[in-house]
């Protein structure tokens, strides 16, 4: 009786350490809060990040984040969104400024953005939540870009208003776009796109559809369903896995990862 009662209590410690071990992990700063799948936190500048490079079905690692209400400040603090400052630039009707301008955003005839992180970006407007751009530049409504797309196209050698022309079918979990067939869309073998693949284009084609990553025989699969070598692997934190040229996987810093070494 005397060795179960403590192995209990030795069990009971351990219990006690561990969570004192994690409860120290999960102490946040004024106005945060702990998330174990850590995502892109917003900013003053940019504080709904509707182009998170790495999104479902990946997480950050676990982390503080700002309270609803509050974005991270340039310091580093959670501070009211009404507290901001005022950005350096005025910008013009419809955008916003944001210190990462991308180029993989939806626009009136492209409505699905594409996953594209290894794209450099720079600090400029972007069109508000809410908004599209427009054919002619501008950021417009999304409720509006139904006129946009209305426009001419040519289809066996006639010019023919682009509504009227056939549907494209597309197979199972992908979706046509008419600037699709990216080389920027993430596959099984490369969902962070970190081998230098990554090249600006536009033609039309299907894509895979949110959530999922084409896998070598080009079907767009579950990322549960890829057969990658990183499936497994656990890496320290901060860090992710990739395959290297020989095949082989190891843990590269996260940010090494998305600004390039």
């Amino acid at each position: 009786m005397a060795s179960i009662t403590s192995a209990v209590l030795l069990l009971a410690g351990v219990g006690v350490l561990l969570a004192t071990s994690a409860s120290s992990t999960l102490d946040c700063g004024p106005n945060e809060h702990f998330e174990a799948c850590g995502t892109c936190e917003g900013t003053c500048f940019q504080p709904n990040i509707d182009n998170c490079p790495l999104h479902y079905p990946y997480c950050l690692d676990p982390t503080c984040e700002c309270n609803p209400g509050y974005v991270r400040s340039d310091n580093g603090t959670c501070i009211p969104t009404a507290s901001c400052p005022p950005p350096p630039f005025d910008c013009p009707e419809g955008e916003v400024y944001t210190k990462c301008v991308s180029t993989c955003k939806p626009s009136c005839i492209r409505p699905y953005p594409i996953y594209c992180p290894a794209v450099l970006c720079q600090p400029g407007c972007t069109c508000s939540s809410g908004y599209e751009r427009g054919a002619d530049g501008k950021c417009i409504k999304a409720t509006t870009c139904h006129d946009i797309i209305n426009r001419y196209v040519r289809y066996n050698g006639t010019c023919i208003p682009f509504n009227s022309c056939p549907n494209p079918r597309c197979p199972k979990n992908e979706f046509w776009s008419e600037c699709g067939g990216s080389r920027c869309e993430a596959t099984c073998e490369d969902p962070y796109l970190n081998q230098g693949n990554c090249v600006p284009g536009c033609t039309a084609g299907c894509e895979c559809a949110p959530g999922f990553l084409r896998n070598n025989l080009g079907v767009c699969v579950d990322f549960h369903n890829c057969n990658h070598p990183c499936r497994n692997v656990i890496c320290p934190f901060d860090e992710v896995c990739v395959v290297n040229a020989n095949k082989t996987t190891t843990c590269v810093s996260r940010q090494c990862l998305l600004r390039g070494c």
